[in-house]
């Protein structure tokens, strides 16, 4: 029986065939299995167009059974062409040398194939009907160890972009609602606890497994020890060490031991140490051991030490404070406001309300003495009349234990600076609140007329502590 040719044209021997002959036939086939194995070609684009490898039944060296296929262009190729291979099963490393910026797509007649970008080089697999990936994967890095200085001692392993383009993007993209970290969760404070879905967390310190981007859409940039709870829906801890963000949208810049609580939603602290918001729409800007209280919403700490804002829309600032406690030497602004359309007594409140709680006045805590300055503003809206009046307050108050032991010392001062002639009957008058602890700044407008009514408060704050 006469000799036939496997797959990769290695020529089998018959039954009683070449007789005394045979060991130069066995030494050619081991060379193409060599060729097959380990085997190197250069396979050229000799026209600007596609090129097909073709095959004979000789286990003579073919180009098509190499390993690896160095694939150059005699000109320029001016498009993407096509190498097609043999419709045999083998494993290929193809690099793409041709010249024109071209991709190469290497496939089996009728198949898809593999696209192979312009000076890149991919391990394929032809499995006779089409050609696959065979190491899918970073086609479009090379990996870098450097060890020259500064990297003697770390050494860093890096992942470079490559391509023909002088200028290429790198994005990292998780699938489906998978977070991005930069260690892998285990539960432990190695790796910490799972992320939260469409999360980044690429802190790489922590003491405890919860030191984690835990909620949804949330970030950890960096630093040590810093958090997110798991319902602090897109909340944010910049960096810094020790930071908790506890509320949705809240952010911890930096800084050490800054915690935005769970009820500070859309809350911010900037950095500095040891401060605190528990209120919501809140800004802590920095500085040491500031706090703002649970129903100071809209309020503001700027920095300082040991400042306290406990009401709403409130403004502080502090460079200390007595004894243990604080918030008992501070500076506090506070706009109240009001619209009135009659000539009823109306309260000015933060919130524009008109009716006085804990919490929307100038209320003082237990114990304090606040010196009062206040600029009022009022003006008709009507376009046609816009008859207008400001007044300066100046007034001292103090408070006991109990909000009903709140009074002016003295008596409160109220200054006509200007007005229209039409806003004379308008009136303001202070009292001290003791039903709420406060300084109540009262107004009367005019009948039949919408006036708008804008008084921005400043307190010298002394407390006992």
């Amino acid at each position: 029986m006469a000799s036939t040719f496997s797959n990769l044209k290695i020529e089998l021997i018959g039954d009683g065939e070449q007789v005394s002959v045979w060991g130069a036939t066995t030494n050619n086939n081991l060379e193409a299995i060599e060729q097959a194995v380990g085997g190197y070609a250069d396979v050229d684009f000799a026209t600007d167009a596609d090129k097909t490898l073709t095959y004979v039944d000789s286990n003579a060296a073919q180009p098509f059974r190499a390993l690896y296929f160095n694939v150059t262009s005699t000109g320029s190729l001016t498009a993407t062409r096509k190498l097609i291979l043999p419709a045999v099963q083998k494993m290929y490393i193809v690099k793409n040398a041709t010249t024109g910026g071209q991709t190469i797509t290497v496939e089996i007649s009728g198949g898809t194939g593999v696209d192979i970008p312009n000076g890149e080089t991919y391990i394929i697999y032809a499995d006779g009907t089409d050609v696959v990936y065979a190491a899918p994967g970073l086609f479009y890095f090379d990996e870098i160890k450097v060890l020259s200085a500064p990297n003697a001692t770390v050494p860093v392993i890096a992942l470079k972009a490559e391509g023909a383009e002088t200028n290429i993007d790198v994005a990292i993209v998780p699938k489906g609602t998978g977070a991005l970290t930069a260690d892998v969760a285990d539960n432990t404070s190695a790796g910490g606890n799972k992320r939260g879905a469409g999360a980044v967390d690429l802190q790489t310190s922590r003491v405890a497994a919860s030191d984690v981007a835990a909620a949804p859409a949330s970030t950890i940039s960096g630093g040590s020890d810093n958090s997110v709870s798991a319902t602090a829906n897109s909340a944010v801890v910049a960096g810094g060490a020790t930071n908790q963000a506890n509320a949705v949208a809240s952010v911890v810049s930096g800084g050490s031991t800054n915690n935005v609580a769970a009820t500070a939603l859309y809350s911010a602290v900037s950095g500095g140490r040891d401060n605190s918001t528990q209120a919501q729409y809140t800004t802590m800007g920095g500085g040491r051991d500031n706090a703002i209280e649970a129903n100071a919403d809209y309020s503001i700490v700027s920095g300082g030490y040991r400042a306290v804002a406990a009401r709403y829309g409130q403004e502080v600032i502090a460079s200390g404070a007595f004894a243990t406690a604080d918030g008992t030497a501070q500076l506090s602004r506070q706009v109240l406001r009001a619209e009135t359309s009659g000539n009823a007594i109306t309260r000015l409140t933060s919130d524009g309300s008109g009716t006085a709680n804990a919490y929307n006045v100038v209320n003082l805590p237990a114990n304090a003495l606040y010196a009062v300055h206040a600029i009022l503003g009022a003006k008709d809206t009507n376009p046609a009349v816009a008859d207008s009046r400001m007044w300066e307050i100046k007034a001292l108050l103090k408070r006991g234990t109990l909000a009903s032991s709140t009074e002016l010392v003295g008596t409160a001062t109220i200054t006509n600076i200007a007005e229209d002639a039409g806003a004379s009957g308008w009136v303001v008058a202070v009292t001290a609140d003791t039903t709420n602890g406060a300084v109540s700044i009262t107004v009367t407008g005019a009948v039949a007329t919408t006036i708008r009514w804008v008084c921005s408060v400043s307190t010298t704050e002394l407390g006992n502590g």
